[in-house]
């Protein structure tokens, strides 16, 4: 009797686990096959907040050119000076939300924000281009 309830119980926890297993494999999949569209949510919002930050910092920048080249002679929209500027831009305001927020500091979280104004700099001439920022690849252009 006890050697009947212990391969019952045996079976019964091997049959638990290949069910959990079989059901881990079959979300990774629904999950792999719903990637492309994930990703391509993930970067029209990472598009819209570069769109959004670059609309602010020209914002700034466009009252701040004129003044700096007639007081000191700086061109802001140099790739050098605007490449200076937007990352200050992030990185205040990234500390300034660092700080509001009353959350324990990272650098991990500062060093976004600097990356972001990084970016920001770096691609400020393909903003305005007709086809503006393309993050990514369309994956129905490559079959």
């Amino acid at each position: 009797m006890i050697a009947i309830a212990s391969r019952l119980v045996s079976t019964l926890i091997v049959g638990s686990c290949f069910l959990s297993m079989t059901l881990f494999f079959l979300s990774l999949a629904g999950s792999l096959r719903l990637l492309p569209k994930l990703l391509e949510f993930i970067f029209r919002v990472l598009r819209l907040f570069m769109v959004l930050s670059y609309r602010l910092y020209a914002f700034i920048l466009e009252r701040l050119a004129e003044p700096a080249y007639r007081l000191f002679e700086i061109d802001l929209y140099a790739i050098f000076a605007r490449l200076m500027i937007t990352l200050l831009f992030s990185t205040s305001i990234g500390l300034s939300i660092h700080l509001l927020t009353d959350l324990s500091w990272s650098i991990w979280i500062i060093a976004g924000f600097a990356l972001h104004g990084t970016l920001v700099g770096l691609i400020w001439d393909r903003f305005t281009d007709p086809g503006g920022l393309i993050l990514g690849v369309n994956l129905n252009e490559i079959q």
